[in-house]
């Protein structure tokens, strides 16, 4: 959490003052690069990391042998993104996008270059070495960001930002996590283990693009790319919860229910047990930003931002259904059934295009933007009544906190409208919202890190 939280703040600085220093329109041509990459990725995926996560072997010959197929897999990438430039110029209509997914596609290459040692690392809970690399090569991609800004402030110095943070963690891997490197092995057996696995996984996160990006595809298509740049800012907040509960729940509980499972505990008492922090957290953030979207947008942003005030409001709803999603597919990975997981995926993606393309039909953008949300709903509804087969539970749990959620909602709503009846400024209304949230979260939260120091003291 403290390693995300700075990571957001930077990341949050740094958009701050990128929006004064570069046009809308690049950031709506970047999150056009951003899909295609990312949909190129998630079409090769091979769940290497996942792989080296779940599976009880750990030697050399099997995790260098991981490491050439995602060596191979990174440089085909590569090539990849040069040939789709030109379709995707195309059919977004941005000329601009010619030459900068190339360019954008060096990332992917340098990615697969990645030392094991950082997915090792994730499996032994050393939260620590990653954090400190990830923020390492923010950092440097940040830097390179604004030196490019200054001198040319357009799209390209966003996507040479990126660029330069997949080439420092590449590097920052092998330098700051401590153990051997990797060298160029091929073993079939190891190879089979990985392939086999990854199957699943590579069809999830096929699945689990269009579930994420299809939103991004779809507006490209529909509107300007000064409505896709305010769209895009309002991703930046909304997101920035998902991304943390997602890490919480994909780099600390599915390795922690894959030792349990592997201890042959009952996984279900850990589950509901562990999960409880992430679901006070998650819906922390999203109480706040339902109830105080446009005013922290308003707070933070120039007024030709506004409108992404109104949006994430909408996508922090999806966002609380978002989390209870991840949880549940982390047991499913542990319990080795990605199958379950690239099922959720589809049914999002079926929803969110009937919803999405029938929202616009019916209200235009602001319609299809509820059919976003009401995707995650669906998706979460399905994920639920398949895992109730894993024997994990926690249906009551999640039906107590949405409840609870609601209710932090409604009362934060009233006191942000009495602070603006009474023409209170927008920073202490921001502030007055804080509080609010605060002080309805903090008695459910305080006796679980109670709980944990206990343990930790005890241990």
């Amino acid at each position: 959490m403290l390693g995300f939280g700075t990571s957001q703040a930077l990341r949050l600085g740094s958009n701050l003052l990128l929006t004064r220093m570069l046009p809308r329109e690049a950031f709506g041509v970047m999150l056009l690069v951003q899909v295609v990459l990312q949909g190129l990725e998630r079409f090769s995926d091979l769940g290497v990391g996942t792989a080296i996560i779940q599976n009880p072997r750990d030697d050399r010959r099997f995790l260098n042998t991981a490491w050439t197929l995602q060596s191979i897999r990174g440089a085909i990438l590569g090539l990849c993104a040069g040939g789709l430039a030109w379709p995707a110029a195309t059919f977004f209509q941005q000329p601009a996008l010619l030459a900068l997914i190339p360019f954008a596609g060096l990332s992917a290459v340098f990615a697969g270059l990645q030392s094991t040692k950082f997915h090792t690392a994730n499996r032994k809970l050393m939260v620590g070495r990653v954090t400190l690399v990830n923020l390492a090569a923010q950092v440097t991609g940040i830097g390179v960001t604004f030196a490019w800004a200054v001198t040319s402030p357009t799209a390209w110095a966003l996507a040479a930002g990126g660029v330069a943070t997949a080439l420092a963690t590449f590097v920052f891997s092998y330098v700051m996590i401590p153990g051997p490197g990797n060298g160029w092995t091929w073993d079939r057996t190891s190879a089979a283990i990985v392939m086999n696995f990854g199957k699943w996984v590579f069809v999830s996160t096929l699945l689990s693009f269009f579930a994420m990006q299809s939103d991004r595809i779809v507006f490209g298509r529909l509107f300007d790319a000064a409505t896709l740049g305010v769209y895009a800012i309002a991703t930046l907040i909304a997101d920035a919860p998902q991304q943390l509960l997602r890490r919480m729940a994909l780099r600390v509980e599915f390795p922690l229910y894959s030792q349990t499972l592997r201890d042959g505990r009952d996984l279900a008492p850990v589950f509901q047990r562990s999960r409880r922090r992430i679901l006070i957290l998650g819906g922390a953030v999203c109480a706040l930003l339902v109830a105080g979207g446009p005013a922290l947008v308003g707070m933070l942003y120039a007024d030709a931002y506004a409108g992404a005030g109104w949006m994430v409001q909408i996508m922090a709803i999806g966002t609380w259904f978002n989390t209870l999603t991840v949880t549940l597919e982390a047991v499913m990975l542990a319990q080795s059934r990605p199958r379950v997981v690239a099922g959720s995926n589809l049914v999002k993606v079926a929803a969110m295009l009937v919803a999405m393309l029938l929202g616009h039909a019916l209200g235009g953008f602001e319609a299809a933007l509820v059919g976003l949300a009401l995707s995650e709903v669906v998706r979460y509804v399905y994920l639920r009544a398949v895992a109730r087969s894993g024997g994990c539970g926690g249906l009551r749990q999640e039906l107590v906190y949405t409840a609870f959620l609601a209710g932090a909602v409604a009362i934060a709503m009233l006191v942000l409208a009495s602070a603006e009846a009474l023409a209170l400024p927008l920073v202490v209304r921001v502030m007055m919202l804080g509080a609010v949230v605060a002080a309805l979260w903090l008695p459910v939260a305080l006796p679980r890190l109670r709980s944990t120091a206990l343990l930790r003291g005890r241990r």
